[in-house]
């Protein structure tokens, strides 16, 4: 996904310690960056936090980024809640943020919630696979809610599978959810042909050897 010259929010848990979209908001801040386009790469844990039965070291992280916390404890009181929520809009102001990738949860509903009556597009990524709607609990009523008050949210799936999953569970048209491929491109399912006469040669291979 490229964003042009506009400036870019990477919002998501953590990036010290290996995950799934963690990982991707990490390679997404630091290819955006590459490419010229202004980034900040917000997390919305504490920089130390370390993950539930992770045992690994927290990597180094690029020294290029800018890299800034929430610092929003694992189980906020309602306090912890609104301090956050006023410092996400003050960064939004101050840095001028004209757009917000977002992966995860809290920082989705955190993002969204900020985002209103505002301009700027926030962007879900979602990456797993929803129950059927008749077992939606908290979590799922607030997506729920999230999909219909926040129109300014834009969700998407790394797969079919997955958009139309969330689709389902919210209820939602197939429309409303797009899907943007996590996966092998094109290039690696249409590889260049090779001269087999070449490789052999090059491996110090006869003709007729195997």
């Amino acid at each position: 996904r490229y964003f042009g010259r506009m400036n870019v929010l990477v919002y998501t848990t953590q990036v010290r310690y290996p995950g799934g979209y963690e990982n991707l908001a990490l390679e997404l801040a630091s290819e955006l960056k590459l490419q010229g386009v202004p980034v900040t790469l917000l997390c919305h844990y504490p920089r130390d936090l370390r993950p539930p039965g992770v045992v690994c070291e927290g990597r180094a992280l690029p020294g290029n980024l800018d890299i800034r916390y929430l610092d929003v404890p694992v189980s906020p009181s309602v306090r912890d809640v609104w301090r956050a929520f006023r410092r996400l809009r003050a960064l939004l102001r101050d840095l001028q943020i004209e757009g917000v990738e977002v992966s995860g949860f809290a920082p989705t509903v955190l993002a969204s919630a900020c985002a209103l009556g505002s301009d700027i597009p926030v962007l879900v990524g979602v990456h797993e696979m929803f129950p059927p709607p008749q077992l939606r609990r908290m979590h799922g009523w607030a997506w729920h809610a999230l999909a219909r008050a926040c129109r300014h949210t834009h969700l998407y799936g790394v797969s079919s599978a997955a958009s139309k999953s969330l689709a389902q569970y919210l209820q939602l048209k197939p429309n409303r959810v797009h899907t943007v491929p996590n996966s092998i491109g094109q290039p690696f399912l249409s590889p260049p042909r090779t001269d087999p006469g070449a490789v052999r040669v090059e491996l110090g291979l006869g003709p007729t050897e195997r």
